[in-house]
């Protein structure tokens, strides 16, 4: 056999290894991602069952192609597990009433770093949304957006220079607007009310840190379960923020749950929001939740705003009618 066989062997041989490798990394993942809720380090792989559905396909394909038909069978069962915790989102989506009021509101999480102010502001300008949540907001950046923005003349704000300075901003006039701590860390959020159309609408906002070791985990966690305590006893809340984790995560079920929280993104897609650097990892993080009183008709991920998030755009309208009461909501 001549050298130039011998190197095209080489070379076969190495990338089915790497192919082989690859595959076996996002079958391992697969399988840590169900059992997420018990230690850290598990719970950040339930964040890529996209990346994992799509690698294991073209694996399979790869190893079909190679004659590797159990090697290709295996990948294909993982794939289509992974599919099945997808698909969901796209399906199930609740159905909105006719007439009503309707709300537009805009979540993003601008980059403490980022000073590329004026793409977040032209924004909001062509988006006209009635309220608007930013997060990682410095000084700066609330200098930019009040001066700028000045159709939103009340606000309630609390900047930093690292990432969880926090702001809301309204048309409407701000009632009950606070500062709140949901967990130990000093890390702010907020809570204000307002009303639209005759009807009093209640935003929350939270910015828990991200879970790259047990301290943040734990205190995610900790502003997750408190959310649930200071929502007000009303119909028409929304939730917005950069949770820093996905609808996949167990952690995300059990707050829907707990706080009888609906995902607005249910019936519309995946819509991933970061990291906007890697667009072959992005991940659904930042959210926009509502309770029982209120209705999802449109959601979607806005342009690049020069921040290492995608904004979320979000229209809900009010329901005038529970579930119980022959309302037309399902289930989360």
């Amino acid at each position: 056999m001549n050298k130039r066989w011998k190197s095209f062997f080489s070379i076969k041989i190495s990338a089915a290894g790497l192919l082989s490798a690859t595959a076996t990394i996002c079958l391992v993942a697969t399988v840590t991602s169900f059992i997420g809720k018990y230690w850290w380090p598990f719970e950040l792989t339930t964040h890529f069952p996209v990346q994992y559905c799509l690698t294991l396909t073209t694996a399979a394909l790869i190893f079909i192609f190679l004659k590797k038909f159990s090697m290709a069978a295996v990948c294909l069962v993982f794939s289509v597990i992974n599919l099945a915790a997808i698909l969901p989102l796209y399906a199930g989506r609740n159905a909105s009433p006719q007439e009503g009021v309707r709300v537009r509101a805009v979540f993003m999480n601008v980059h403490s770093g980022n000073k590329d102010y004026r793409e977040a502001i032209e924004f909001i300008q062509s988006g006209n949304p009635d309220l608007f949540v930013a997060e990682e907001v410095t000084e700066d950046w609330l200098t930019n957006l009040r001066g700028s923005l000045t159709q939103y003349p009340h606000s309630i704000a609390r900047p930093r220079e690292d990432e969880f300075g926090i702001a809301l901003f309204s048309k409407k006039p701000l009632e009950d607007a606070s500062i709140i701590q949901l967990g130990t860390l000093g890390l702010p959020s907020l809570k204000a009310s307002m009303r639209i159309g005759g009807e009093r609408l209640t935003i929350i906002a939270l910015h828990p840190p991200p879970p790259i070791m047990e301290g943040f985990r734990e205190e995610r966690l900790r502003q997750l379960k408190n959310l649930s305590k200071v929502m007000p006893k009303e119909r028409n809340i929304i939730v917005l923020g950069d949770f820093n984790m996905t609808p996949w995560s167990p952690h995300f079920q059990d707050l829907l749950t707990a706080a009888s929280l609906f995902d607005c993104r249910k019936g519309f897609g995946i819509h991933p929001t970061w990291p906007t650097t890697l667009p072959w990892m992005l991940v659904p993080i930042d959210h926009c939740l509502v309770s029982k009183g209120l209705a999802t008709t449109v959601f979607f991920t806005g342009s690049n705003i020069g921040s290492d998030h995608f904004p979320l755009v979000v229209d809900l309208k009010f329901v005038t009618d529970s579930p119980a009461e022959g309302g037309s909501r399902s289930g989360n």
